[in-house]
């Protein structure tokens, strides 16, 4: 064997290796990250109301899909020389899904950055232009566009089994029509030049925003342009080196090259390829990175993910005079939108059916079939704010730290913030903004340990197995002890 065979055969191994070591640590953190991303935005809801949110589920669903398709078969084929995934009829169809899902990827990002300079725009009327209906539209019209610009592959593509396992076209002009705008065009320049004109313009409006103090961009909008112009810089970092190899590989495509030079080309081709693969991952990471709330997000819907197939019901009953009430306590698996509404009998049936009280022992079924009315009231944890004024406006009460009723402390804390602000108020008469920063620096620890206390009281009474139940009606019985929530009580104003 001469010292050139053995080079090459070193590339290839170099070239299974780089498949391998490098495409499997991408292939799981995609699958944790987009998996993360899509319970937390189908968890959250905020898909249906904010084209943002819609957006990026749309996204991680493509990238997940991009990853199954693609980068899977890809470590198989040039890592294990799989030959599972070489038959004619997978080799027509991959390719086309891969590529589907990855164009879909890439103009949602796309419609990302657009959504931002929409939201972020001084212009009433382009703010206006950002809705979950058209984005539902664009969306849908493109996956439509995507599929018919694939089609042909299937006919046009054979299987070469020399070298390589490759798919290689029948059609000279459709090689080239691929070669030049899909893979080249779509794939790889049109999305870095939309994304980056889009993400300049976004950043510019918040910044002139910033500068004029003008209150265009809510906080909610701000996130989410946060999240996307992060998301944006770190595709286009993924994606420019393959950018740069994709135009070097198809200038010099009816070059003559030496088996060696080819093996080489390979090896950087495939290390390119698997690494472009970083933009369908890093969106869950550039989320987090970008947004103190999205963590915080993603973290309480990883706390209910255990229970998110179970039922925690119970019954409350409160008497008045002449009547009774029932409050009724379940944990829902998706969370549904905030409202206090009457339910219909059709609504109320099924509410019945689908929380399991219709199975309890008599008489709490017969009490809860029997009201005359049923009403759903949502009870939800919101994100701890990091800051309570700005300018001349400052939160009090549930503006600034919402809690649940559970220590009944809602219009009590509200009362206390009232008094601080009044005290340092007084004491900062020529000063409003150190006023509101010892109001906010005094009340922000009392008021988060009380969030966090009530919440941790309303689970101790949610019980699911029997022996739970018993400790908690045990615990209930003898009364609640004073001593662990008495720091509630001895404050002296």
């Amino acid at each position: 064997m001469s010292s050139n065979d053995t080079s090459i055969r070193q590339l290839q191994l170099a070239t299974e290796y780089i498949a391998i070591a490098i495409g499997f640590p991408i292939l799981i953190a995609g699958i944790i990250g987009n998996f993360l991303n899509i319970l937390v935005f189908l968890t959250l809801g905020n898909y249906k109301t904010n084209a943002s949110s819609f957006y990026m589920l749309a996204k991680s669903i493509f990238d997940l899909s991009a990853l199954i398709f693609g980068l899977i078969g890809h470590i198989l084929i040039q890592g294990f020389r799989s030959s599972a995934m070489t038959s004619e009829t997978w080799c027509r169809i991959r390719v086309p899904l891969l590529y589907i899902s990855s164009l879909s990827s890439y103009t949602c990002l796309c419609l990302q950055s657009i959504d931002s300079f929409l939201c972020s725009s001084r212009n009433a009327v382009l703010r206006q232009q950002s809705t979950v209906q058209r984005g539902r539209y664009l969306i849908l019209g493109f996956l439509f566009l995507w599929f018919c610009n694939e089609c042909p592959y299937y006919f046009m593509q054979q299987l070469s089994i020399i070298p390589n396992w490759r798919c290689q076209t029948t059609n000279t002009l459709y090689a080239q029509y691929r070669s030049y705008f899909t893979i080249l065009t779509l794939s790889v320049i049109a999305p870095i030049v939309i994304t980056s004109l889009f993400g300049y313009l976004s950043y510019r409006n918040l910044r002139l925003s910033n500068l004029n103090r003008q209150p265009t961009v809510s906080n909610f909008s701000r996130q989410m342009i946060s999240m996307t112009l992060l998301a944006i810089l770190i595709v286009v970092i993924f994606q420019l080196p393959y950018t740069i190899a994709q135009l070097y590989f198809t200038a010099t495509a009816n070059y003559s090259k030496s088996i060696y030079r080819q093996t080489q080309e390979q090896l950087a081709n495939v290390f390119f390829f698997i690494y472009t693969y970083n933009a369908c991952v890093s969106s869950f990471y550039a989320y987090c990175i970008a947004s103190q709330r999205f963590r915080q997000q993603v973290v309480q819907v990883l706390k209910q993910l255990k229970t998110i197939f179970q039922r925690r019901n119970q019954v409350l009953p409160f008497i008045e005079t002449g009547q009774a009430c029932f409050a009724c306590t379940f944990r829902e698996s998706i969370a549904d939108t905030e409202s206090w509404r009457t339910l219909s009998t059709e609504q109320a049936l099924k509410f019945i059916h689908e929380c399991g009280f219709a199975r309890w022992a008599s008489p709490v079924d017969k009490f809860i079939s029997n009201a005359s009315r049923l009403i759903k009231i949502g009870l939800y944890d919101r994100p701890e704010l990091t800051t309570w004024y700005k300018d001349r406006v400052v939160l009090a009460g549930d503006a600034a730290h919402a809690t649940s009723p559970h220590l009944g402390q809602g219009a009590n804390q509200a009362m206390e913030d009232a008094y601080y602000l009044v005290k340092f108020w007084k004491t900062n008469t020529s000063n409003h903004m150190k006023a509101f920063e010892d109001y906010t620096q005094l009340r922000k620890e009392r008021t988060s340990r009380l969030v966090t206390a009530a919440r941790r009281q309303g689970e101790a009474r949610v019980c699911i197995e029997p022996e739970e139940c018993q400790k908690r009606n045990e615990m209930l019985s003898k009364g609640i002890n004073l001593n662990d929530i008495s720091w509630i009580y001895d404050i002296q104003l």
